[in-house]
């Protein structure tokens, strides 16, 4: 949680990407020295991103978010959905590839039905269960 939330103190400045890619350089150097260091390399507002890191709004942003992520089935880091099929984890190419390759047979079947194109995505995500909530108050997230 506690690189979330540098990474949500981050977005009140308009710097979530900048402080992503820092924490995903080096996962295994996470730790409040790395956050607070790659937030001044960043050009943060050290106080105010201090101030939001502690903050009951950024705590509340992040746990929305994480029980969002809960529900549509998110359990990991990275994780993917492909016409609702999660992939979760670091996958090679050909792990998207395989998944790709079945939902476009899958989509050519429903157009064969005489489903018309423009409702073939809608077709496909009505027995899906990971409808995503919309984004919390305050702004789209990154990704949302």
């Amino acid at each position: 949680m506690p690189a979330a939330l540098a990474a949500e103190a981050a977005h009140r400045q308009g710097k979530f990407w900048e402080m992503h890619d820092k924490l995903f350089s080096d996962p295994k150097a996470l730790n409040p020295e790395a956050y607070e260091r790659y937030a001044q390399e960043i050009g943060l507002n050290i106080a105010r991103w201090k101030a939001d890191m502690a903050s009951d709004s950024v705590k509340k942003a992040v746990e929305a978010e994480s029980q969002m992520g809960t529900r549509i089935g998110a359990r990991g880091t990275p994780a993917f959905f492909i016409n609702g099929k999660s992939l979760s984890g670091a996958q090679p190419f050909e792990s998207f590839k395989a998944v790709i390759d079945q939902e476009i047979q899958n989509a050519d079947t429903i157009m064969k039905k005489g489903v018309p194109l423009g409702r073939v995505y809608d077709e496909i995500l009505k027995d899906a269960a990971t409808a995503a909530a919309p984004p919390p108050a305050g702004g789209a997230r990154p990704g949302g």
